[in-house]
């Protein structure tokens, strides 16, 4: 079934808390028979803050950078024994340090390769960090960058991670205070 974007749903789910979620929500994206996405427009304050407990993160946590929803078309190339492997893919979400794509082949985790974006015209190398195939053949493929750099060309740091960083000391300053 398919849900143009912004059709508003009425769902119910179960929190992994065993907390049961009844709302209101409106289509952000669909991908018929496979993925829907959606936004939380009308949720109770006591479902909102049951939401927020069970998806919590450690505050000894932190991710390097943000995850961004974009869907941009990619190639990704690798060798397989002697051949080399050219294949389309599609991104899920970017990062600074790489992406989640779909494709429908894939290089095996820990694989060298390299992703080309035709829209920057802009390659780098990357290696496979997982790879899961759906019941339909489709892999959906978590990639890392060989090196840091901005391949996106994206600001991936929110502001207040950026405040926060203004004002701890840098690790190294901090080592060498206590010494």
């Amino acid at each position: 079934m398919s849900y143009p974007p912004q059709t508003q749903l009425y769902v119910s789910f179960q929190l992994p808390t065993g907390w049961p979620v009844k709302c209101v929500a409106k289509v952000v994206h669909c991908r018929p028979g496979k993925y829907l996405g959606i936004e939380f427009t009308h949720m109770g304050n006591a479902d909102w803050n049951a939401l927020g407990k069970s998806i919590e993160i450690k505050e000894n946590y932190q991710r390097r950078s943000i995850r961004i929803p974009e869907r941009l078309f990619v190639s990704l190339h690798w060798n397989h024994g002697s051949d080399s492997v050219h294949q389309q893919a599609q991104t899920i979400l970017l990062s600074r340090h790489g992406c989640l794509l779909l494709s429908q082949a894939a290089p095996p985790p820990g694989a060298s390769l390299v992703i080309w974006c035709p829209e920057r015209r802009i390659g780098a190398a990357a290696r496979t960090v997982s790879c899961e195939q759906d019941a339909e053949g489709l892999f959906m493929v978590a990639l890392e960058f060989g090196r840091d750099g901005n391949f996106w060309g994206i600001d991936f740091e929110p502001q207040d991670w950026k405040k926060y960083r203004e004002s701890a000391p840098h690790p190294a300053e901090a080592h060498a205070a206590r010494n």
